[in-house]
């Protein structure tokens, strides 16, 4: 297109004067357009962008919140100029984070996301790396109370992993192939195919010694001795677990060291070799102890003092057991310490994230007053109004950033306090995790509420405070049980009518009487497993049995007898499924070295009796 521009030297006609001068206005005007839109979007670098990973990835377990502002911002960054491996980045951060804050729905989702973009471009390392952490994901959600596990999860983690384990294999990492025949191998022993976990692990041993992978050629040795020596095969075992020590011990990775002294020492135990176990275990509780891996320490102490037991030395068993309850304790005054060390660290970053989204707003403020000066540094007298209309839309647009600013730190503000009376809600939780049922209760009915309409709530309402009073007849009678270091006969019968008293006010005669030696005492463990267990059996009585009169007898002679019965419809034991109450029951008798027996006939109630 030929421009309507005069060249140097010509002139223009007078009749064209008016046409071509407002053709000049307009393109400079669109040039002024463009180069304020530029300055208005200036781009973050990749310095300030590494600046704000750095921070985010720091802060993502102590200060979740705040990391989450920094990701989003890199994220937006990184879409806005299609820099696909920061998408990566960000999501895999994201899946990290979410893990943190126990939401790890959200997090799964993120890391499909950075799996779609890795395969879209060819990002291969990143691509195995996620499949792996999309395979442990449904490793990790597949654990179920007492030691159950869900077979199709675990069987989809093992799918993920052997696709990562193929592109590592057809891409030439043997690194990452051996990373991946672990996961595998672990959710074969899972699973209890121990054939096919040994193969899984002795491929991931060829990949880690081809590649001279020290550090995964421990894990992989040690998988494997405890594989074997599951599977009987004792000497193959015991070589894999010395082979183990050997390679952590020349890594000088002494937490993974103990723990490798620990399993070799364990592995003695069941053999009941007691010199070799003592050896390797005590070995393992000095370097844990010293270097204050209280976990390990617990655990390792116990053993030895089972060693010391089986060989006949019961002052050095008792002295152990001590040390190990004092080490118990203060793990327990530790774990506290850290709690309230964590709230700190987040109030802490809390204000630091404050200062800087504040020194942010700040610095926007001042690049706002600088740019219009520029501008009007550079506009002309003739341009003035129309300069002034791009100054007033470069105010209204840095006027809503500001804004915009504000209101993020006054949600960072709001997030943080709402994060610290959570956090205080999560210790008082683990201090009382029996009413944790009740708390989740009406947590869920508090929640519905802005989805009910008034007459909904109003209906709810009772059911909501019943359930709430039963949470703390709970809490006060768990904070009794807790209080007390001996507790009588006749005050645990004291305390049942009291506690039953509900169930009474409904229709259900509950009657509670105390024979024999009525002051005899009970160590607040016994009585907590004794009222636990009458608990269960009265509930079971009223829920399922439709018992009208429910009587108690506490019996305290030589033993500690009792019974629960009711006149309820019974059933027939044999054929009757023993569910988790059943079992607590017997749990806890057996914990109290006693027994515990459940007589039922159709038709003429329930009894059951225990003694310890």
């Amino acid at each position: 297109m030929k421009s309507s521009l005069p060249t140097s030297g010509q002139v223009w006609p007078l009749k064209n004067n008016y046409k071509h001068m407002k053709l000049f206005v307009v393109v400079f005007i669109f040039h002024i357009c463009a180069v304020t839109q530029s300055w208005a979007q200036q781009l973050p670098s990749e310095n300030k962008t590494n600046k704000k990973y750095q921070r985010a990835l720091d802060i993502r377990s102590s200060n979740p919140d705040s990391s989450l502002i920094y990701i989003h911002q890199i994220l937006d960054w990184a879409k806005a100029n299609k820099q696909t491996q920061w998408l990566v980045k960000s999501h895999k951060l994201l899946d990290e984070l979410y893990y943190y804050r126990n939401e790890r729905e959200k997090g799964f989702d993120h890391l499909v996301e950075a799996l779609t973009i890795s395969q879209e471009n060819s990002f291969i390392e990143d691509e195995i790396d996620i499949l792996y952490a999309i395979g442990l994901h449904y490793s990790r959600s597949a654990r179920r109370a007492n030691k159950i596990v869900d077979e199709e999860k675990l069987r989809t983690a093992i799918e993920y992993h052997q696709k990562a384990i193929t592109l590592a294999e057809a891409h030439g990492f043997p690194v990452l192939a051996s990373t991946g025949h672990n996961h595998s191998g672990v959710c074969l022993w899972r699973l209890g195919e121990l054939d096919s976990a040994l193969k899984s692990f002795q491929k991931s041993e060829d990949y880690s010694r081809a590649a001279d992978d020290s550090i995964g050629l421990g894990y992989t040795l040690d998988y494997m001795g405890g594989l074997l020596d599951e599977m009987g095969q004792k000497s193959k075992a015991k070589m894999m677990l010395l082979e183990a020590l050997e390679v952590r011990k020349a890594l000088k990775d002494t937490f993974p060291y103990a723990i490798n002294l620990n399993n070799v020492g364990e592995f003695y135990l069941r053999e009941k070799d007691y010199n070799n176990a003592k050896a390797y275990l005590d070995s393992s509780f000095q370097l844990s102890s010293s270097k204050l891996y209280q976990d390990l320490a617990i655990h390792t102490a116990s053993l030895l003092s089972d060693v010391y037991e089986n060989s006949n030395r019961f002052d050095l068993a008792y002295g152990l057991k001590k040390q190990e309850i004092r080490m118990m304790d203060t793990l327990y005054s530790i774990n506290r310490a850290k709690s309230l060390i964590e709230m700190e660290a987040k109030y802490e970053a809390a204000q630091k994230d404050k200062a800087l989204l504040e020194q942010k707003q700040t610095i926007q403020q001042k690049e706002l007053d600088l740019r219009k000066r520029t501008i009007w540094l550079i506009t002309s007298a003739g341009l003035l109004l129309l300069i002034a209309g791009m100054l007033y839309y470069l105010f209204k647009r840095k006027e809503l950033v500001a804004k915009q600013a504000a209101l993020e730190l006054k949600l960072a503000e709001e997030r943080e306090r709402a994060n610290i009376q959570e956090e205080r809600l999560r210790i008082s939780r683990e201090l009382h995790d029996n009413i944790g049922s009740y708390l989740t209760l009406i947590n869920a009915s508090v929640e519905q509420i802005p989805e009910m309409s008034p007459d909904q709530i109003t209906d709810n309402l009772p059911e909501l405070q019943k359930t709430l009073a039963l949470s703390m007849r709970e809490l006060r009678k768990t904070v009794w049980l807790l209080n007390n270091q001996e507790i009588t006969m006749d005050a645990i019968a004291l305390r049942l009518r009291d506690f039953f008293k509900p169930l009474n006010q409904n229709g259900t005669k509950i009657t509670v009487r105390s024979d024999g030696n009525t002051e005899k005492t009970l160590t607040d463990i016994q009585a907590t497993h004794l009222f636990r267990v009458i608990q269960e059996a009265v509930s079971n009585a009223y829920k399922y049995a439709k018992a009208q009169h429910i009587r108690i007898l506490l019996d305290a002679r030589e033993k500690i007898c009792f019974s629960i019965s009711d006149n309820g419809v019974g059933f027939e034991i044999s054929s009757a499924r023993s569910g988790n109450g059943l079992q607590n029951m017997k749990s806890r008798m057996t914990e109290l070295k006693g027994e515990i027996h459940v007589n039922s006939t159709p038709g003429n109630g329930t009894t059951v009796e225990g003694r310890f």
